[in-house]
C-alpha cells in the first residue's frame, strides 16, 4: 500500500471516540519530519447509553447532550485548523434501535460523521492504541478495556492481536442490570449474581482464546485506572488489591463512594460493575496483576492514520521504545544525523570499554546510553545556551512510552552531562537516582561526552572508537583516515571531565 507525504507546512488531524460513557477528542499536527505534535487531549462525560440497555434505544436526554458535546468539539476542531477528523462510535451507538435517528442528529446538529465501528475493530484499534504506549519486551501480552457497555479483550505483540474479543458487559450496563438498593448499596447476594454473570458471558470468549500464554497485561479505560487510584497505585493494579478495593466498595453507599478521593462522583454508581468484571476477567486469564494505561481507541485511530503517511515509526515492528525515542527526536527537530553518529560512536565505546574491562555495565545500560545520545541534543529546541539542562528536562518530562521513572531519570540525566561539568554522585541521587544507577549515570555521561567531542564538527570524520585498557590507564584510540583534528581537540578539553567520571588516567590517540 502506497504511503502519502506529509504536506509542507504539516496536516492537522482530528479524531473522536464516541463511547457509551465519554466522548473524547484527539487534534494532532502531522510534522514533515516524520513526528507529530499533540495540540489537544478533551473529554467529556455524556453519559450516551444512559437508559438504552433496558430499552434498546438512545434517550432523548442522552443524545441531546452527545450532540451538543460533539458540536462544541468539532468548533475547538476547527479552531485547531484540523484538515480532516475521523470520528467513530462503539458499543452504545452500534446497539441501539435508533442508530440511524441518532446519526442523523449527529450530523445535523454537529456535523459529525459518525463511523459505527464492530466490536472487534473496536478491540484492534485498542490493542493498537494501548500496545503504541506500553513496552511488551518484545512478548505478547493481554489487553483488556472495560467500557460503558462492553469489554474488549485481546492478546498479541505490540503491532497486532493474534486473538481478540468483544462482550457485551460494560460498567453501565452490568450495573443497570444489578441495582442497588435507593441508597446505592449493594448487598452480597446482589454482588454475587453480578459475578455469576460476568463469569458465564465471558467464559466462552476465554475458551476460544485457549492457552493465552502470558501473564503480561495491559488494562485501559477510565474503569480500570480508577480502580487502580482507589488500590494506590496508578500504574500497576494487583488482583489481590482490586479484591480488596471491591470488597470495600460494594457495600457503601453512593454518597460514600462519592467521598473517595480518588472516584470521580459521576463514576461511583458503576465503579463496582466495572471492578466485577474485571475482578472475573483477571481471574479467568490467571493474571496476578494488570498495568494501568491511559490510551485506548483514540490512539488506536491515531496509529492507524500515522500508518498512512511516509516517515512514522507507529505501527510499525520497531519496539515502544524506540519508536518513542525517534518520535522526540524528530519533535524536537534535532539533527537527525549527528545524533545517529554520535549514537553509533557511544555505542561502540561502551562494547570496546565493556570488554577491556574499562566498565562492567550491561546492555540494559548500553540501550539507555543509545537513547541518550540520540536525545542529547533536543534541548536546543528551547535555545542553544544550557541546552544540556534543557535536554535533561524534556526527557524527563515527555512522558517517553515504554520506560520506567528510573530509566527515563538515566536517560535525562547522562544527556545533560554530556557537555560542562561532571556530575556527582551525591547530586545524581538528590536527582531522584539510586546509588548504582548514579555510578552508571557517571559511566555512560563519560561514554557520550567523549562520542559528542568526536563528533564536534557534525561532518561524521570519524569512522570508528574504541577504549582499551593499559594498565591502570585507558586509552581513547580514533580512527578518521581524512582526520579529526577539533574532535581529538575537544575530546582533550573534555578529559578532567572524562576522567573524574572514569576514575581512572585517560588519553586519547589517532590510529
Amino acid at each position: 500500500m502506497s504511503r502519502a507525504a506529509v504536506p509542507p507546512g504539516g496536516r492537522v488531524a482530528a479524531f473522536i471516540d464516541l463511547g457509551t460513557n465519554s466522548v473524547r477528542l484527539l487534534i494532532v499536527r502531522l510534522n514533515e519530519n516524520g513526528s507529530y505534535t499533540v495540540l489537544t487531549r478533551q473529554k467529556v462525560t455524556v453519559r450516551l447509553g444512559e437508559g438504552e440497555f433496558e430499552s434498546g434505544r438512545l434517550q432523548p436526554a442522552a443524545m441531546e447532550r452527545t450532540v451538543l458535546a460533539c458540536k462544541n468539539l468539532m468548533e475547538a476542531a476547527r479552531g485547531f485548523g484540523a484538515d480532516e477528523t475521523v470520528a467513530v462510535a462503539t458499543s452504545a451507538t452500534r446497539e441501539a434501535e435508533n442508530q440511524d435517528e441518532f446519526l442523523a442528529s449527529m450530523k445535523e446538529g454537529a456535523g459529525v460523521d459518525l463511523r459505527v465501528i464492530s466490536g472487534l475493530e473496536e478491540a484492534r484499534l485498542i490493542h493498537l492504541g494501548v500496545a503504541s504506549g506500553g513496552d511488551t519486551g518484545g512478548r505478547e501480552a493481554v489487553f483488556i478495556d472495560i467500557g460503558g457497555g462492553s469489554t474488549e479483550i485481546s492478546v498479541g505483540g505490540h503491532h497486532a492481536p493474534r486473538h481478540r474479543a468483544s462482550l457485551k458487559l460494560g460498567a453501565i450496563r452490568l450495573s443497570a442490570l444489578f441495582p442497588p438498593d435507593e441508597d446505592g448499596r449493594i448487598d452480597l447476594e446482589t454482588y454475587e449474581a453480578m459475578r455469576a454473570h460476568v463469569l458465564a458471558a465471558v467464559r466462552p470468549a476465554l475458551d476460544g482464546f485457549g492457552d493465552i500464554g502470558t501473564d503480561l497485561a495491559f488494562g485501559s479505560s477510565g474503569t480500570i485506572e480508577t480502580l487502580a487510584a482507589i488500590a494506590g497505585d496508578r500504574s500497576l493494579l494487583a488482583y489481590a488489591d482490586l479484591c480488596a478495593a471491591l470488597r470495600r466498595l460494594y457495600p457503601m453507599s453512593l454518597e460514600e463512594r462519592r467521598q473517595i478521593p480518588a472516584i470521580n462522583p459521576g463514576r461511583a454508581d458503576i465503579i463496582v460493575g466495572g471492578g466485577v468484571i474485571l475482578e472475573v476477567l483477571m481471574a479467568g486469564i490467571g493474571l496476578p496483576a494488570i498495568r494501568i494505561s491511559d490510551r485506548g481507541v483514540i490512539d488506536g485511530l491515531l496509529v492507524d492514520y500515522l500508518s498512512g503517511f511516509e516517515g512514522f515509526l507507529q505501527g510499525s515492528p520497531v519496539p515502544v521504545r524506540r519508536q518513542s525515542v525517534v518520535h522526540l527526536m524528530r519533535a524536537c527537530r534535532a539533527d537527525e544525523g549527528h545524533a545517529h553518529q554520535v549514537a553509533r560512536l557511544a555505542l561502540r565505546l561502551f562494547d570496546t570499554g565493556a570488554a577491556s574491562g574499562v566498565h562492567a555495565l550491561g546492555e540494559e545500560m548500553r540501550e539507555l546510553l543509545e537513547y541518550a545520545a540520540l536525545l542529547h541534543d533536543t534541548g536546543k529546541v528551547i535555545a542553544f545556551r544550557n541546552h544540556q539542562h534543557h535536554s535533561r528536562y524534556i526527557v524527563e518530562n515527555a512522558g517517553m512510552s515504554g520506560f520506567s521513572r528510573r530509566e527515563t531519570l538515566i536517560i535525562g540525566e547522562t544527556a545533560c552531562f554530556h557537555r560542562k561539568k561532571a556530575p556527582s554522585e551525591k547530586a545524581l541521587i538528590a536527582a531522584g537516582l539510586d546509588p548504582e544507577g548514579a555510578k552508571a549515570v557517571r559511566t555512560l555521561s563519560a561514554l557520550l561526552r567523549i562520542a559528542e567531542n568526536l563528533d564536534r564538527s557534525q561532518l561524521g570524520l570519524v569512522n570508528d572508537a574504541a577504549l582499551r585498557r593499559e594498565g591502570e590507564s585507558v586509552v581513547i584510540e580514533v580512527e578518521s583516515p581524512g582526520g579529526c583534528d577539533l574532535e581529538i581537540w575537544g575530546v582533550r578539553d573534555a578529559l578532567p571531565a572524562i576522567e573524574k567520571c572514569l576514575g581512572r588516567r585517560v588519553e586519547i590517540r589517532a590510529v
